[in-house]
């Protein structure tokens, strides 16, 4: 039986409708994954790689551009400042220190003539004006163009100690320059340090020195007669002399403060006698079963030549003393006697 024209066509569209549906799911499967975000990325990846290259390269060369430039300016204003008389050292600003005056600190400096600001070494200009013996601490600082600021601290000497020559010491205990004459001034005398704790000390506080300095603190905490001399001796006690009677105070080597309120109450009891003593022994120790005791020892003319024995001895053996010897004791009157007794230690008036 023969099939009609239509019946043909339906039976052949019936065979290729399953590869149509198949080719039409692959096509709509392919425009699906064209639209998502990874294949746009691979899509895009090749045509825009050159132009981040492009754009990496334009940076790299504009940064070494710019850089380039800055160091050639940089160089050619250093040459400027280096070279040009507009940075030439013209002014020194400095408040004249009591020791140090400005002609000083010029021959300190030793600045040329023509020097370059920009060419000074801050540091070793400071250890130059540092040099000086009465000068602590110094600082120098530029200012631009052509000025340099100086500030100077000063030692401030608190005693005088006798180690082979007199030195003056700081408040830290540090001595930093010989006695000249003119400085001797009212400090009080450190005796008893070898001079050889000077040398080892090397520019260091010295522990005996840091010591004798507060008791001198202590002492002149309040009003007494002015302190002439303080002793240390080798057992470590501690002996002052007063500058004006050169009353002898032995305080022994601890208590310092309780021994010097004994000094005060004996005072105060003796009234005016009290310049009149020549041996007060301050180091007795306390006892909780009886009252403290103070001995001392009026001056008399025994004593006195004994002193200037000393004195004389002392004289003597000083080579930079320019105090007239002691005439004997014998040859001298009580009121003379009295005035040398108070010369103990010699002068720098």
């Amino acid at each position: 039986m023969k099939r009609s024209a239509s019946e043909r066509l339906r039976a052949r569209l019936g065979a290729v409708r399953p590869a149509l549906t198949k080719l039409f799911a692959r096509r709509q499967r392919k425009l699906q994954a064209s639209n998502s975000p990874r294949a746009e990325v691979k899509h895009r990846e090749p045509r825009e790689w050159p132009r981040r290259v492009g754009l990496v390269a334009l940076k790299l060369g504009a940064t070494v551009a710019v850089a380039w430039g800055l160091l050639i300016a940089g160089r050619e204003v250093y040459e400027y400042a280096t070279t040009s008389t507009r940075f030439e050292v013209q002014h020194i600003i400095y408040d004249r220190s009591a020791h140090v005056d400005d002609d000083e600190l010029r021959e300190l400096l030793a600045i040329e003539p023509g020097t370059n600001i920009l060419a000074c070494d801050l540091a070793e200009l400071s250890e130059r004006v540092a040099a000086h013996p009465w000068v602590a601490m110094a600082t120098v600082t530029r200012n631009l163009p052509d000025t340099l600021g100086i500030e100077v601290v000063e030692h401030e000497p608190s005693a005088i100690v006798l180690a082979g020559r007199f030195y003056l010491v700081n408040a830290e205990g540090v001595p930093f320059k010989v006695v000249e004459r003119g400085e001797r001034a009212e400090l009080p005398i450190i005796t008893g340090i070898e001079r050889s704790a000077l040398k080892q000390a090397d520019g260091q506080p010295i522990p005996e020195l840091v010591a004798a300095l507060d008791v001198v603190r202590m002492y002149q905490t309040k009003q007494r007669p002015r302190l002439g001399e303080l002793h240390l001796g080798d057992d470590g006690s501690l002996t002052l002399y007063t500058a004006e009677v050169g009353t002898q105070l032995r305080l022994g080597r601890t208590d310092f403060e309780v021994r010097l309120a004994r000094w005060d109450a004996l005072r105060a009891a003796l009234g005016e006698r009290a310049d009149h003593l020549a041996v007060v022994h301050l180091d007795n120790e306390t006892k909780p079963d009886r009252r403290d005791r103070v001995v001392a020892r009026f001056a008399n003319e025994h004593d006195e030549a004994v002193l200037l024995a000393q004195a004389a001895s002392a004289l003597e053996s000083d080579d930079e003393t320019q105090a007239p010897t002691a005439k004997p004791a014998a040859d001298t009157t009580p009121a003379e006697r009295r005035a040398q007794r108070r010369n103990r230690i010699p002068s720098y008036e």
